[in-house]
């Protein structure tokens, strides 16, 4: 498929990514700092975020908070949280072939993304939603005002 990546955000690498990149012409574009990432998330038809470590993962939550189907690197949080062909495909974060593959999966079977999208985007109302933070709260208020 015809794609372009689209990367955001600034950092000691940008220079070296915008030099590998530069032979790719109009297929990559760099919008440096950006404050409304979560505005982005909507546009893609596909989420990549191949990172080696991740302390929450709040890029994959925004994500699927968007509906946006997701291809993550095998690391925890995210492997706590989601399942790879339910919510999303985990793919090796340093093996581009591995990457490759499980974009093209996502990219070349919309109902296929469309699922998975709709998968994630459960798992993080469930977790994260209105009505959980609200449970976890009063369970919290419970804890604290009546301790067994």
């Amino acid at each position: 498929p015809q794609a372009v990546l689209v990367m955001a955000g600034t950092g000691e690498l940008l220079a070296s990514c915008q030099e590998k990149a530069k032979d790719l012409g109009d297929s990559v574009r760099f919008l440096g700092y950006v404050e409304d990432v979560a505005g982005l998330y909507p546009e893609a038809d596909v989420f990549v975020a191949a990172s080696t470590a991740e302390s929450f993962g709040r890029t994959a939550m925004e994500a699927a908070l968007a509906k946006t189907p997701m291809v993550l690197g095998k690391i925890r949080p995210w492997m706590d949280d989601f399942t790879h062909g339910c919510h999303c495909e985990f793919a090796d974060s340093q093996d581009p072939t591995s990457l490759a593959a499980a974009m093209l999966r996502i990219l070349e079977n919309r109902e296929y993304a469309t699922q998975l999208a709709e998968n994630a985007h459960q798992v993080v109302l469930s977790r994260f939603g209105e009505q959980a933070v609200l449970t976890a709260l009063s369970q919290a208020y419970d804890y604290a005002l009546f301790p067994n």
